[in-house]
């Protein structure tokens, strides 16, 4: 058996168990198909995935090139971590948001991926969230917080959505009577989840975060080398915030929606068009297009994000979310968007998100489409990137000012993730704990935004510390290589070549091809 077709099968499985991810990803065949996590239907993609685990000890390594044996060690990396969630985390049985997030963002993907709706694929996927559903119901014999109370939400805005956007007039009478039953289903969820009692969030463990850390990102450090690392850089940024000059922001300002909406456009355009005239990264051909959070994310995602392009069907249009504006729009609202527009931390994000983060990273991936490498992204190659980058665009002079402050305040946040995240999973931190101490971190923080970021942490072990780990990983190994300003388009066009695969194997490559010239 081939690396190649093993790789291919191994894209089928996860497409087929997910096919939500296979619509968001352009693999279209998926499209008309709802997620079925039934047991039986998880045994046979365990088996299956053994089956291809022993398949692939028996390729002979010498044989392979050395792309290809990147591509070895991926593949047997990613069929570790694909059995994480069943085998450690217990998804099935404890973790409600894994089940919603799989009907809902299967028909936002839809919308989202195509310029006319594709009706027939809508009304399959309407059809097929109520039997989804109800496996949730006959599996979550012990949902736990706070998984419990972010699908509460997340059900609550989605049957918003579905009615307001799937019942207008140009929409065919099946999908219509699809959309009710999707409704009917929605709703049902949503009273069970409602009368089940509150289960304390359980940790899933020292060892088991270890295992995670190394299996699926390949961190030789184990986490408390991290976490000491992470309390040092945190200490070492509070002493250069704590000589930040108080801002002014005139008190007569006071913006509208549409005129911050205009704002956020004229600094993507901006940071774009510095970033050309910098030569520091290859810049691709592709679209990016500003959104508003759908209603039924903000309660899982309560900031900014990004969404890739649907790389497996050739498209270069990312998209960048914002939440939604605040309602009423008050002068106290205004003012204090006037505050943020002034203060520059959007540009920060924008340097993250997209220019030269997310969105040119993506665009490189498109460059070089591989269907195992740009199958799951790795979040500390990815995330890493991104926080990468925002000291890069200061360094390079994008900001008039340095420091930069909200740079410096993003790290911080960044830095104050990997001790959060490694505190919650290992059982060192509660949640109430961890709130805690992001408050006292984050003294100007609203609570109700400190608590969704929590109960995000709680839910995504390693998410949150991908961030400031990865770009630590990015840092030492420029340091390594000796990388100078006038190497930086070389580096840089050599780091994203690989999509956002673990940053270890991509190290390993080019230190290899570093030492050969």
């Amino acid at each position: 058996m081939s690396l190649d077709r093993l790789i291919q099968r191994f894209v089928n499985l996860w497409f087929q168990l997910h096919p939500h991810l296979a619509t968001e990803k352009g693999q279209a065949g998926f499209d008309h198909l709802t997620a079925d996590y039934r047991a039986a239907k998880i045994d046979d993609f365990l088996l299956a995935i053994g089956e291809l685990e022993r398949e692939l000890c028996q390729i002979d390594l010498q044989s392979l090139t050395a792309q290809e044996r990147i591509d070895h060690q991926l593949l047997r990396s990613q069929l570790s971590a694909v059995q994480h969630p069943f085998r450690y985390r217990r998804v099935l049985s404890q973790n409600p948001v894994f089940y919603l997030q799989a009907g809902l963002d299967g028909l936002e993907a839809l919308h989202h991926r195509y310029h006319e709706r594709p009706w027939q694929s809508l009304e399959a996927r309407l059809l097929g969230l109520t039997p989804l559903l109800e496996v949730a119901q006959a599996q979550l014999d012990d949902p736990r917080s706070p998984a419990l109370e972010v699908s509460i939400e997340m059900a609550e805005d989605a049957l918003q959505d579905l009615a307001s956007t799937l019942t207008t007039p140009e929409t065919p009478d099946p999908v219509k009577r699809a959309a009710q039953s999707a409704v009917t289903g929605l709703r049902a969820f949503h009273q069970w989840l409602s009368g089940k009692s509150r289960q304390e969030f359980v940790p899933m463990g020292p060892e088991a975060f270890a295992s995670l850390l190394k299996t699926e990102y390949h961190l030789e450090r184990h986490w408390s080398v991290w976490e000491s690392m992470a309390e040092a850089a945190l200490e070492s940024v509070e002493e250069q915030l704590s000589k930040e000059p108080k801002a002014s922001t005139d008190p007569n300002l006071a913006p509208s929606p549409q005129e911050i909406w205009q704002f956020y456009l004229g600094e993507l355009e901006r940071v774009k068009n510095f970033l050309a005239k910098s030569e520091i990264v290859t810049i691709p051909a592709g679209e990016l297009l500003l959104c508003q959070t759908p209603a039924y994310l903000e309660a899982l995602i309560p900031g900014p994000f990004y969404l890739e392009p649907a790389l497996y069907s050739g498209a270069r249009v990312g998209r960048f979310y914002m939440p939604s504006f605040p309602e009423p729009w008050t002068a106290e609202v205004a003012a204090r968007y006037a505050k943020k527009r002034a203060y520059g931390g959007f540009t920060n994000l924008v340097v993250h998100e997209a220019w030269p983060g997310h969105h040119l990273q993506f665009l490189h991936a498109a460059d070089r489409h591989h269907p195992l490498r740009n199958l799951r992204d790795n979040d500390v190659m990815l995330e890493g990137w991104a926080l990468y980058c925002e000291e890069l665009m200061e360094e390079i002079g994008l900001h008039e000012q340095t420091p930069f402050w909200p740079r410096l305040h993003s790290l911080k946040f960044r830095i104050l993730r990997v001790i959060l995240d490694i505190g919650i999973h290992t059982g060192k931190l509660s949640l109430a704990a961890a709130e805690r101490l992001m408050q006292r971190s984050l003294p100007q923080a609203s609570g109700n935004w400190i608590s969704a970021e929590i109960r995000r942490y709680a839910l995504e072990p390693g998410q949150a510390l991908s961030y400031w780990v990865g770009a630590q990983l990015i840092r030492e190994l420029k340091t390594e290589l000796g990388i100078e300003r006038e190497h930086y388009q070389q580096f840089h066009d050599a780091l994203l070549s690989f999509g956002a695969i673990p940053l270890p194997l991509i190290g390993n490559s080019l230190r290899a091809s570093h030492l050969g010239q």
